[in-house]
């Protein structure tokens, strides 16, 4: 049986430079690797992080907002449009009755 290929085998110097190329394919390939399983490490550590300065930043929103926010700083302004919109109102029934 003869080769499908009509090309002379190599020789001991092709053989070892084929050799020394296919070594540093996958020396290249294995770097590529361990790449990959540290950035993947280090995206799971920094979702890990993530989440947890985003739960850190709600719950600094909700003292803020619960801190600027009080029943008592919406007392004064309830009163006030309290005040205002029924002294509005009384004055609106005397222009009434006043132009009827």
């Amino acid at each position: 049986m003869s080769p499908s290929n009509s090309q002379p085998p190599p020789n001991d110097d092709q053989w070892e430079t084929r050799l020394q190329e296919l070594e540093q394919a996958l020396i290249d390939l294995r770097r590529r690797y361990y790449q990959i399983q540290r950035d993947r490490t280090q995206k799971e550590e920094l979702k890990a992080k993530l989440q947890r300065l985003q739960s850190e930043l709600e719950t600094l929103d909700y003292n803020l907002e619960s801190r600027l926010v009080s029943w008592k700083d919406l007392l004064e302004p309830f009163w006030l449009a309290v005040r205002f919109g029924g002294l509005g109102i009384i004055l609106g029934w005397l222009l009434k009755s006043w132009a009827g």
